[in-house]
């Protein structure tokens, strides 16, 4: 019997839903959290799992290391005395915002590792006592569920190359769907630990003994603020970056880390944003630290008019922040941690390793390369949007580590092109992916007649 194009196409959007929504792990909101807005949180998520599925993956990849850490840590600093140790189950749970501390039976702070410790430390909380059963009982994930996911996810896999190796061609909503299933093995595995679908954080409520000296704390603390209020112009004036310096043209680039620890006295900080003038020579040493403990894009030698600049240091700063990158952070106060948080930032082999593995995910758009498209111009588009899904990620990495400057240290004027390219790709790699997509439903108007031959032993294969 031949396929359908309904059933070509329900066995992709099946597929794709099992990636792009039910294999996600959301973080877990806050208390006060309606379903509505759980539901708009994870429909942003799903979004960005169908435009940028390789971003999930980073994120993924984040939050395995940094889950790793938090056992590491907790494992050698507090599991003492007989404690039972933690497992992976433990570390992306408390990374999730699993923990919340309560005070009054109100919710004060969503935890993370240092709170955490440091309120053990002071013993102003007791050890919280969850076991890995626990965790997975919380879970609505479970081996089930996740079961089936991977069943279709590999069954789909397993046609698609049995098409291969037959002879017969894969239409192109095929193709992406090939794509995203390969993806979404990887970040399954990446998850395979993580809770899935938890509703409400545990509480950790304050110990009441403690409550009066943390009140007493809090009361020393608001009197140092006070007085470090009483001269707030001139702080201000002392920390002011005097950006009228900069109306010329300045220099520009996108990276994750400052390469050099030196700064120039004609270099100012916008935010997480170091903006250099050109041409400056002498150095002034800041603290080395301020490059460990965050990253900041620094700017280098590139004449850019200061319109371009401009919306250049706006496009970085605002990337920079962005939680998937490792901008997020937890603010005192907040009842649950940010929708892309993790315990760790983006670290060169992180981003290095995302890289490989996005460009990997643009090679399977390849498949489709000799498909005969409906028309010349869908041809065109398709190739050249394969292309650039493939080298972009290539291009941004080698601009975002600190091997940059070894990388392009003898051709600056390879260093200026591939920056450019760096800098314009994020947005145009959206446009990119959406095209793909646009593409392979359009193609769905006029499939040739080898699209629908089936191979008989595919059909044994468990997948809806």
């Amino acid at each position: 019997d031949n396929r359908t194009k309904w059933g070509i196409i329900r066995s992709c959007l099946f597929t794709i839903f099992a990636c792009t929504w039910t294999a996600i792990h959301p973080n877990i909101g806050a208390p006060t959290d309606s379903q509505w807005i759980i539901f708009r949180r994870r429909l942003s998520v799903m979004l960005c799992a169908l435009i940028a599925p390789e971003v999930m993956v980073l994120w993924a990849m984040k939050q395995r290391q940094g889950a790793k850490r938090i056992v590491e840590k907790y494992n050698t600093d507090i599991a003492k005395g007989g404690l039972l140790p933690w497992s992976m189950a433990h570390g992306f749970f408390l990374q999730m915002g699993g923990l919340l501390l309560y005070k009054d039976g109100l919710p004060t702070q969503v935890l993370d590792y240092n709170h955490l410790k440091k309120l053990i430390d002071a013993k102003e909380i007791d050890i919280p006592l969850l076991s890995k059963a626990e965790i997975e009982d919380r879970s609505k994930g479970d081996i089930i569920v996740k079961g089936l996911v991977v069943i279709q996810t590999l069954g789909f896999v397993v046609q698609s190359i049995a098409r291969l190796v037959a002879g017969l061609p894969l239409i192109e909503l095929e193709v992406i769907t090939l794509a995203f299933a390969m993806l979404n093995g990887i970040t399954y595995f990446l998850w395979w630990d993580k809770p899935q679908n938890i509703g409400v954080a545990m509480r950790i409520p304050f110990k009441e003994q403690t409550e009066k000296r943390t009140d007493s704390r809090q009361n020393s603390r608001d009197e140092k603020s006070a007085e470090s209020d009483a001269f707030p112009q001139e702080r201000r004036d002392s920390t002011r970056s005097d950006d009228s310096k900069y109306s010329g043209r300045s220099s520009f680039c996108v990276s994750f880390y400052a390469s050099p620890i030196d700064v120039t006295p004609e270099e100012t900080i916008f935010g997480d944003i170091a903006l250099r003038r050109e041409g400056s020579s002498d150095t002034l040493r800041k603290d080395p630290t301020d490059f460990i403990q965050k990253p900041i894009v620094f700017t280098r030698a590139i004449n850019c008019p200061k319109q371009l600049n401009f919306w250049h240091r706006k496009m970085s700063k605002d990337f920079n922040n962005a939680e998937v990158t490792g901008g997020a952070k937890l603010e005192d106060g907040e009842h649950r941690v940010p929708t892309f948080y993790a315990a760790t930032d983006v670290r060169d082999g992180i981003l290095a390793l995302s890289a490989i593995i996005a460009t990997a995910f643009g090679l399977i758009h390849f498949l489709a390369w000799a498909t005969a498209f409906s028309s010349f111009i869908e041809k065109v588009l398709w190739r050249v949007t394969t292309v650039f899904i493939t080298v972009e990620p290539v291009v941004f990495m080698m601009t975002n580590t600190s091997w940059e400057p070894a990388i392009f240290k003898q051709w600056p004027s390879v260093d200026r092109v591939v920056t450019g390219l760096a800098m314009f790709g994020m947005p145009l790699y959206i446009v990119a992916r959406l095209v793909l997509l646009l593409l392979a439903f359009s193609s769905l108007r006029d499939l040739p007649p080898t699209a629908y031959e089936t191979i008989e032993w595919t059909g044994i294969i468990p997948h809806l």
